[in-house]
């Protein structure tokens, strides 16, 4: 509530536009567009409520030019302090600030405290001052020293976070107003890629806009900005007077290019404007600090800048939260579809080619001491060469960090992972320094498979479900197993696989053929995210325990996010309403599913005959015949099986689809023909399901020919299952879960924007925990990630500061207890992370 009305005031769109036709917007418009913009964000409150606020908060302002000062110092002064000499969060109120961050650049707000402070002289170069109070990151955290003490003992554990998509808003903004044609053209790019899933995303911010209007706007505030910074300057150094509104609404007009506008800077364009004021540069992040501390500076205080100044800012501010608002999900964009827009919009590809800024920036330093262990997820290639140079290129970013002696000669994956890759204490000058990092520092990678929808080739008719996809995943983890063959080096770092991406395009059953052919290949482990969005929360469920059923997770395994084994039923059944559509085929997946759950408890009987009724009526219309849920519960637990290596079983032995005796004979006889290890455990794996259960292998076949009347959406009533039925039926999968020695990895942030929560402190993991209720008898063990840190703003640091701070705030818990329940989630990764071989494996030959 904190930051109501600030945290809209630079999201007008309108005004920019009003802007980048060469025009000052109108001060009550503004308003008047801030206050509606505010509004929609929660629209069960009446007018007044956000008017008095707007009032409050924007009530006496004089002018558009004075609207950066206002908001940026008031939002300095309710979020920001300084204790013991850093830079933090105020106590209570880090979840109003994380909330802000997607429409407030942090940066901003940091410069403006310290403006305000006064500590830095106004003709000096700050840059020296603002490394030692942000280091790498501008994401700051509430003072606590009990986390900082568990921090210097024992280092977080990051478990699950993708090594792209981790940059900071801040740092992709300064890179974008540098080089906005590149960034236009990386756009471009994605747009092309994307098929039209950008444009959904272009056109929520603002209807129309497209990546050449940001690359219009872009080019503008690279003008206004070096006119600013060069204002700074004597004037008789140029010859020129001191920039004035007329020039500066020139230099915004979009309509112009730089030549049209007669911008001539005293730098090279590409440099940081903050290169006219001061010599030299430093990073992105305080290179901005720096020219935002000069233009605030003057626009906080009366002179001959100050008007000038803040209307420039101003324009600054409104690029910069577009751009950031392509950058980062927004805190009202709620789902998986929302998130995945970010994910392939294509802001950070040209600037993530490269990896040691973000490990520094992860680490937050100097001194970089925050990370013990960090998992990194990477996506799988085509090509072993395209694979070795993606993680070659990941190794030499996190040897560059560490100031490893060894990184010429572990160029190109040669020889041995250095120790300081590896936990090891390295001797050689690059562990224990003052900014190279932890002494015990370890990287692993974990390849993540993408789950997606593929068509089939033009003119084919899919022989299966997914084949495309199954297939190109054969492929690709062809390409895993040869590169840990062929480079010892990858197969110490790379300890992991994954699938991810949107779950709704792909479920468990499609990736267990390449996660039990991998898992062969020198003892890798595996995770699979799952349970994250769905469209019903049976299916939540019924996805996880297909990830345990199908993929092989045993001990030392993991589960990523599972919040449909952690969302508290009634909180679901509440914000989903009372009916959802939903395909034929689902419904029925999902109450044959229910029926064998809920039959091992005793008490569900009215939801058993409901399911009953449910399973005769759908098999009937998908199958051309009923079927009890037995048989059908049978079938569901043959899907894991290899359907491509059945098709080529057919295809070769020319067998009768649905066969299961002459499949099981000619799988037996087939096994002991070929070569491949993998290959074979998949036809014995046919032939066993053929002979112990032929009327569900004919079903399970049948599957994959009746596709059109199965997916065919239909309506259905939430409330089929009620709060008891699905709390019964988590509690029995997480059961299972522990059973099988499976850890889950929750995400906090990242379910929060994705998940129906308003809030951490809905966030399952305290239910998890029996903190919120004691509703589950059988509660896993858990460890926390970041996930994408740059599109939810977020760090490992902030993700458990987070959540110490709703166990002490919201849960009233002591903060011993507090920081007890975060050591616990830190050890248990450490004990459950996929830990990177300290030497080399031997040599195997043959396929997997």
């Amino acid at each position: 509530m904190s930051a109501l009305i600030y945290r809209r005031a630079f999201t007008d769109t309108f005004g920019l536009r009003t802007f980048a036709g060469g025009e000052v917007p109108d001060l009550e418009s503004v308003k008047r567009r801030i206050f509606i913009t505010e509004r929609r964000s929660a629209v069960d409150r009446p007018d007044h409520f956000y008017k008095n606020y707007l009032e409050v908060r924007l009530g006496r302002l004089s002018s558009v030019a004075a609207l950066p000062w206002r908001v940026l110092s008031a939002l300095a002064e309710r979020f920001i302090e300084r204790r013991n000499g850093k830079l933090c969060i105020r106590a209570g109120t880090f979840e109003d600030w994380r909330e802000a961050l997607p429409m407030i650049s942090p940066i901003a707000v940091i410069v403006a405290f310290l403006v305000a402070e006064g500590r830095i002289a106004g003709d000096d170069d700050p840059r020296t001052r603002l490394t030692d109070d942000l280091g790498d990151t501008a994401l700051l955290s509430p003072s606590n020293p009990l986390l900082a003490t568990l921090i210097e003992r024992d280092g977080l554990n990051e478990m699950h976070m993708h090594l792209n998509g981790a940059t900071e808003a801040d740092i992709l903004w300064a890179d974008a107003v540098r080089y906005p044609r590149e960034y236009h053209d990386e756009l471009m790019a994605a747009q092309i890629r994307a098929h039209g899933l950008t444009s959904q995303l272009y056109d929520q911010i603002e209807l129309g806009l497209t990546p050449y209007e940001i690359f219009r706007r872009l080019r503008a505030a690279r003008r206004v900005r070096h006119a600013m910074a060069e204002a700074f300057r004597q004037p008789q150094d140029r010859g020129q007077a001191p920039l004035n509104m007329s020039r500066l609404l020139t230099l915004m007009n979009v309509e112009l290019d730089d030549r049209e506008a007669d911008f001539e800077p005293i730098a090279p364009a590409s440099d940081p404007p903050v290169t006219a004021i001061w010599a030299g540069t430093s990073t992105a992040l305080i290179d901005e600090g720096a020219f935002l501390l000069a233009c605030l500076s003057a626009a906080s205080q009366p002179g001959p800048l100050q008007e000038v100044m803040g209307l420039g800012l101003y324009f600054n501010l409104l690029v910069q939260t577009l751009v950031g608002r392509i950058s980062m999900q927004q805190v009202d964009e709620v789902g998986f579809d929302q998130f995945q827009k970010y994910t392939v919009i294509g802001v950070r590809e040209r600037l993530e080619r490269a990896y040691e800024k973000r490990f520094s920036q992860l680490n937050i330093g100097p001194p970089h001491r925050v990370l013990t262990h960090l998992e990194g997820r990477l996506a799988p290639k085509n090509s072993v060469e395209e694979l070795a140079k993606l993680v070659d290129s990941i190794s030499q970013g996190w040897l560059r960090f560490r100031g490893c002696p060894r990184l010429s000669e572990a160029r190109g994956l040669r020889g041995a992972a250095p120790r300081c890759m590896t936990g090891q204490f390295c001797g050689e000058g690059c562990a224990g320094g003052p900014s190279t990092g932890r002494d015990n520092s370890e990287l692993s990678l974990v390849v993540h498979f993408i789950k997606r929808k593929l068509a089939p080739p033009s003119g084919r008719i899919p022989e299966c479900r997914d084949g495309p996809l199954r297939a190109d995943l054969a492929r690709q983890a062809d390409v895993v197993h040869a590169l840990r063959q062929r480079h010892p080096f990858a197969a110490q770092i790379l300890r992991g696989i994954d699938a991810a991406a949107n779950e709704l395009h792909a479920s468990p059953e499609v990736f267990g053929p390449i996660f039990r052919r991998l898992r062969r290949d020198r003892d890798l482990h595996a995770t699979y995210h799952v349970g994250e969005d769905f469209i019903h929360l049976v299916s939540g469920i019924r996805a996880s325990a297909e990830a345990l059923a199908y993929l092989g997770l045993g001990s030392g395994d993991r589960l990523g996010h599972a919040t449909a084994l952690g969302i508290a039923p009634a909180l679901w059944l509440g914000r989903t309403g009372e009916r959802l559509v939903i395909s034929r085929g689902e419904h029925l997946d999902n109450a044959t599913f229910a029926h064998a759950l809920l039959s091992q408890r005793r008490g569900h009987e009215r939801a058993l005959s409901n399911l009953r009724d449910v399973i005769a009526r759908r098999s009937a219309e998908i199958l051309g015949e009923e079927h009890g849920p037995h048989l059908l519960h049978e079938a569901w637990r043959l899907r894991g099986l290899d359907i491509l290596e059945l098709l080529e079983l057919e295809r070769i032995c020319d067998l009768e689809p649905g066969d299961a005796m002459a499949t099981a004979a000619a799988a037996n006889f087939r096994a002991e023909a070929i070569a491949s290890p993998s290959r074979q455990d998949e036809l014995r794996r046919l032939a066993r399901a053929g002979r112990e259960h032929p009327l569900a292998f004919r079903l399970f076949r049948q599957r994959h020919r009746e596709q059109v009347v199965a997916d065919q959406l239909v309506e259905v009533k939430t409330t089929e299952l009620d709060e008891r039925d699905l709390t019964a039926m988590q509690d029995l999968v997480l059961g299972d879960t522990n059973g099988a020695g499976v850890v889950i990895e929750t995400l906090p942030t990242s379910n929060v924007r994705i998940a129906a929560y308003r809030g951490l402190a809905d966030h399952h993991l305290f239910r998890w925990l029996g903190i919120a209720t004691s509703d589950l008898s059988n509660r896993p063990a858990v460890c926390v990630g970041s996930d994408d840190t740059g599109i939810f703003a977020t760090s490992l640091r902030n993700e458990h500061a987070a959540i110490f701070e709703v166990l002490t705030g919201h849960y009233g818990r002591p903060a011993d207890e507090a920081i007890e329940i975060i050591s616990r989630l830190n050890a248990t990764g450490f004990a459950f992370r996929f830990r990177p071989l300290l030497q080399p494996p031997p040599r195997r030959l043959g396929s997997a």
